[in-house]
C-alpha cells in the first residue's frame, strides 16, 4: 500500500514540475532546479509498461498475439494476423512523448545526478533502469539510437550486437557499484524509488538477474559473451524469491488521480477485444498434460458464458470478427480473475523469481555457470515459483509430474522454455523474445494471414517519422539489418 502511495504522490508533485519540461530539458541549469527523483519516479512508472495505451500497443495488439497468449477478436486489429504496422506510438512512447518518455526522463536522471552530488549508489539505480528500458527497446527494434540517443536531433543508430555488449557491462558495473558505494555510506534515492524503495540489495539483484536473461539471450549467438558474464556472475545475488520481483504495483481507479497508473489488463478486460489463444489454453486444460489441469488456469482465463475453458485458435478472419463477435465473445475466455479488476491494486511483473530459476536452468544446460541445484531442480522451482506468483491455490506436485510437464533430459531445453512461456503469462514482449530465440513452445497454424504475410513477426518496424526526419541515419540502421520489415531478424535471433 505504500507503493501505491507514493505514485500517486510522486505523480501529482512531478504534473506541477514538468508542464514545461521541454524548456527544462534545454536549461543549462536544470540539476538546480528540479529533484531528479521526481523525474526518476515517472521514468519507473511509465517504464515499467503501467499505462493502458502502452501497454495495449506493446502486449494486447502485437506480442501477446505473435506469442499466442491472447487472440484479438477486435475485427479493427490486424496484428494477429500479422499485418504489417510501423511502430510509431511505441517508438514515440519510450523516446520522445512530452511527460512520459521513460528513457528521456530515464537520461534526464543520469545527467542531473552528474551534475549535482554525483552520488554513485544513485546513479548505479539509475543506469541499471536505463539499461532495462534500452533492452526493451532493442529488442523490439533492434539497432536503435543508443550512444548517441538525447544528444543529436538525428541520433546515429548502434549495431544491437555493440548494444547488448554496452549493456551488459554497464550492468557488471553498476551492481559492483551499488555494495562498493553503500559500504561508504552513499544513499540510495528514496520514496521516489517506487521499485524498491531505496533497498540496495533488491537494485542488485535486479541488476544481476538482468545480466542472466541478457547473457542467455546471446547465448545462441555469442557463447563466449554470455560465458564471460555468466561466469563471473555466478548464482549469487539474483532474484530468489517472490518479494524480490521487479514489479510495480497499479493504484487501485477509486484512488488513482490519472488513468495512467490504474491496471491495463482490467482495460483489456472490459474492452472485450482479446480470448485466451487456444495454444495457452491446451497447456492449462490438460490437453497437452494427460488431463492435468495447470492450477493457473483459473487465474489466467475467466470461463465462458457456459462455463467451460476454451481457447480460441490464433489469427482469426477480420470478416468472421465482423459478424460474429458476440458468438466468440461469448463462446471463448477472457482474461482471468489475478488481473480482470480495476478496482484493486496488482503487481506488473519486470523480471521474477519464476524466469531468474528458468534462465538459471538453461545456464546449467549450456554448462555457463557453476555450482547450485541442477538443471531439473532450477526447472521445477521455476514453475513452483510461478504458482506462488499468481497465488494458485491447485495441487501443484500432481502438475509436476504430469505428462510434459515431468522433466525429461532429453527434451531439456524445450521443457524448459515453454514453462517459462507459461509463467511468462501477460508479459507479451518476454514471451515473445523466448519463442524468436528458441522456437518453443510450437505455435499454431493462423486460421487467416494477412496477404502476404505468412510468418511470425521477427521484429516491430521502425517509426515513420525516423524515415522521415531522421532518414541518413534510420536508412544505414535498416540497410544493415537487411531492410526495415517486421521480418528482419535481431542480431541474437539465430533460431
Amino acid at each position: 500500500m505504500k507503493q501505491i502511495t507514493l505514485i500517486l504522490l510522486s505523480l501529482i508533485v512531478f504534473n506541477s514540475c514538468t508542464d514545461d519540461f521541454e524548456e527544462l530539458n534545454r536549461n543549462k541549469t536544470a540539476s538546480t532546479t528540479i529533484d531528479p527523483e521526481l523525474l526518476f519516479t515517472r521514468s519507473l512508472v511509465t517504464g515499467s509498461g503501467m499505462s493502458y495505451t502502452i501497454y495495449q500497443f506493446v502486449n494486447q495488439t502485437q506480442t501477446s498475439h505473435w506469442a499466442q497468449h491472447w487472440t484479438n477478436i477486435n475485427p479493427g486489429f490486424i496484428g494477429d494476423n500479422y499485418g504489417p504496422e510501423p511502430a510509431n506510438n511505441v517508438w514515440e512512447y519510450y523516446y520522445s512523448r512530452k511527460h512520459f518518455a521513460p528513457l528521456m526522463l530515464s537520461n534526464e536522471v543520469m545527467k542531473l545526478i552528474r551534475e549535482g552530488d554525483n552520488n554513485p549508489v544513485k546513479y548505479a539505480c539509475a543506469d541499471i533502469w536505463n539499461v532495462y528500458l534500452f533492452s526493451l527497446m532493442t529488442d523490439m527494434f533492434g539497432n536503435i539510437p543508443y550512444s548517441d540517443a538525447f544528444n543529436s536531433e538525428s541520433p546515429a543508430y548502434d549495431n544491437q550486437d555493440v548494444i547488448y555488449k554496452d549493456l551488459l557491462k554497464r550492468l557488471k558495473e553498476s551492481s559492483s557499484s551499488l555494495i562498493e558505494n553503500t559500504e561508504k555510506g552513499y544513499k540510495a534515492f528514496g520514496e521516489g524509488d517506487v521499485l524498491f524503495e531505496g533497498d540496495v540489495d533488491k537494485w542488485q539483484r535486479f541488476a544481476n538477474t538482468l545480466i542472466l536473461r541478457l547473457s542467455i539471450r546471446v547465448s545462441g549467438v555469442d557463447n563466449a559473451l554470455a560465458g564471460e558474464y555468466l561466469s563471473s556472475l555466478g548464482i549469487n545475488k539474483l532474484i530468489s524469491t517472490n518479494d524480490e520481483n521487479v514489479q510495480l504495483m497499479t493504484v487501485p481507479a477509486s484512488q488513482a488521480v490519472t488513468d495512467y497508473v490504474k491496471n491495463p489488463m482490467g482495460y483489456i478486460y472490459t474492452w472485450n477485444e482479446v480470448r485466451i489463444s487456444k495454444t495457452l489454453m491446451d497447456w492449462l486444460n490438460g490437453n497437452n498434460t494427460s488431463g492435468v489441469i495447470d492450477p493457473r488456469m483459473h487465474q489466467y482465463a475467466e470461463a465462458n458464458a457456459d462455463g467451460e475453458y476454451v481457447g480460441l485458435p490464433s489469427g482469426q478472419d477480420p470478416l468472421d470478427l465482423r459478424d460474429q463477435q458476440k458468438a466468440y465473445r461469448s463462446n471463448y475466455c477472457n482474461i482471468g480473475p489475478f488481473y480482470n479488476h480495476q478496482q484493486e491494486s496488482m503487481p506488473i511483473f519486470l523480471m521474477t523469481a519464476a524466469e531468474a530459476n528458468f534462465l538459471l536452468a538453461e545456464a546449467k544446460l549450456q554448462n555457463l555457470v557453476s555450482g547450485g541445484l541442477s538443471a531439473e531442480a532450477y526447472y521445477l522451482e521455476g514453475i513452483r515459483k510461478s504458482m506462488e506468483q499468481f497465488e494458485v491455490s491447485g495441487d501443484v506436485n500432481s502438475y509436476l509430474n504430469a505428462n510434459n510437464v515431468k522433466y525429461e533430459q532429453a527434451k531439456a531445453l524445450e521443457m524448459i522454455i515453454t514453462q517459462k512461456w507459461i509463467a511468462l503469462y501477460a508479459n507479451g514482449l518476454e514471451a515473445w523474445n523466448e519463442l524468436r530465440r528458441t522456437g518453443f513452445p510450437a505455435i499454431s497454424p493462423l486460421a487467416y494471414y494477412y496477404p502476404g504475410n505468412n510468418d511470425m513477426p521477427r521484429r516491430f518496424i521502425y517509426s515513420t517519422a525516423e524515415a522521415s526526419y531522421n532518414t541518413e541515419n534510420y536508412n544505414k540502421a535498416a540497410a544493415n539489418m537487411g531492410g526495415d520489415t517486421q521480418y528482419s531478424r535481431m542480431w541474437w535471433d539465430a533460431n
